[in-house]
Formats: C-alpha cells, sequence, structure tokens
C-alpha cells in the first residue's frame, strides 16, 4: 500500500516533464449581480435634511450640466460647481435613508450594462433627520447603457 503514493509522484513528474500543463481551472462566469468593476473617478459626499432626498435624480444618475448644476447647489450650496464633461462622464447619485454613510458600487455586466449597488453602514438611527449621500464620477467609456443613459463601451464588436 505504501506503493501509491510513490507510483502517484512518479506520473506527475513524468506527465510534467512531457511539457502537459497542469489543470486550470475553468473561467468563472460573471454570477448574478456580479460583474465587471466600474473605477469611480471622484466622488463627493455629504448629507442633507432627509426632506432633500426628492431632489436626488430618477434613475439615480446625473447625465447633463443642468442637473448636475441643480443637484450640487441644493446639497452643496456655496461650493463651487465641479467641472464634469458629460460627453465623457456621468454622475451617480446615491442617497441613505439615515446618516450612515452610503456608496455606490457600479459594475458592468456580461453585455456592458451598468448595474449599481449601494453599501452602507449599518449603524441605528432613532428618527433620524438628515440622510448621507454620494455622488460619484464614472466614464462614460465604462459601460454601454444605465437605463436611457447610454455609454460609449463597445461590447462584442458592437457600438455603444
Amino acid at each position: 500500500m505504501r506503493a501509491m503514493p510513490a507510483i502517484a509522484a512518479a506520473v506527475a513528474v513524468v506527465i510534467t516533464s512531457l511539457g502537459a500543463a497542469p489543470a486550470q481551472p475553468a473561467k468563472k462566469a460573471l454570477r448574478p449581480g456580479r460583474g465587471k468593476h466600474v473605477p469611480i473617478v471622484v466622488s463627493w459626499s455629504g448629507k442633507v435634511k432627509l426632506s432633500q432626498r426628492s431632489d436626488a435624480p430618477e434613475g439615480g444618475c446625473v447625465a447633463d450640466r443642468e442637473g448636475w448644476e441643480k443637484l450640487w447647489k441644493a446639497w452643496r450650496p456655496g461650493e463651487a460647481l465641479p467641472s464634469v464633461d458629460f460627453d465623457e462622464a456621468i454622475v451617480l447619485v446615491t442617497v441613505g435613508d439615515d446618516p450612515n454613510s452610503v456608496g455606490a458600487v457600479p459594475t458592468v455586466d456580461e453585455r456592458g450594462d451598468l448595474r449599481v449597488m449601494t453599501r452602507s453602514t449599518a449603524m441605528y438611527f432613532k428618527s433620524p433627520k438628515t440622510c448621507s449621500y454620494q455622488f460619484a464620477l464614472i466614464m462614460r467609456s465604462s459601460f454601454k447603457a444605465y437605463g436611457d443613459v447610454k455609454g460609449t463601451k463597445k461590447v462584442g464588436g458592437k457600438g455603444g
């Protein structure tokens, strides 16, 4: 019975010496809800009154200067408006229900469509008066589409 490990080791040496590569694990397919990470170029975060949540853009992003200026002035009054080239980028808007910190986790699926999950801290707040938000700038070249918003990513040889 002791000869079995020695035989297995000898077979492994012979196979390796014949140039056979060890088996590689299969490439993992994207799992539902998971995808390729999309980098956030720059982000801004803060807190606003809970009543201001309704100022957040429907669809979770700002894709033009007019919407960006309106939201920035409402949530960051008195601060200079950062310049964003909306031909090249969009700003994701993530808003919480309370002062817990929030942030966007953008990914693209196998079709190149943008998916955004929200991460948050989880402290209990009784009757919160404020909520946290994050503005996260991402490049349109990193995705094909996000709802009605078009990106510029090419997937499978087709334009976005």
